[in-house]
């Protein structure tokens, strides 16, 4: 289905859950692997503060994934407020539930 005849009937308060392709959703949290190269003052400072915290090797892919996260978060959010104040502050009315 196209997301503006899904948008529509969504608004419409139809029932859509049931035409959702939810095969590839199941599919979201299967790890990949990433090649990341940093210098070596970067690996040593995070390797030394996990380590102080307890923490061991393998958690330095949770360490990123979540310092990723937040850093998507905090330029998607940083984006929402310039358009907003280029917007002149006029709210968004679709529906975001």
């Amino acid at each position: 289905m196209r997301a503006k005849t899904f948008d529509g009937k969504f608004d419409a308060g139809e029932k859509v859950t049931d035409q959702l392709e939810l095969s590839k959703a199941r599919r979201i949290n299967t790890p990949v692997r990433w090649t990341v190269r940093v210098s070596k003052d970067t690996d040593a400072a995070v390797r030394s503060f996990l380590a102080r915290r307890g923490m061991k090797k393998g958690d330095l892919a949770k360490f990123v994934e979540e310092a990723v996260r937040w850093r998507v978060l905090d330029q998607t959010l940083a984006q929402i407020k310039t358009r907003n104040v280029k917007s002149g502050g006029r709210a968004d009315r679709r529906r975001l539930s």
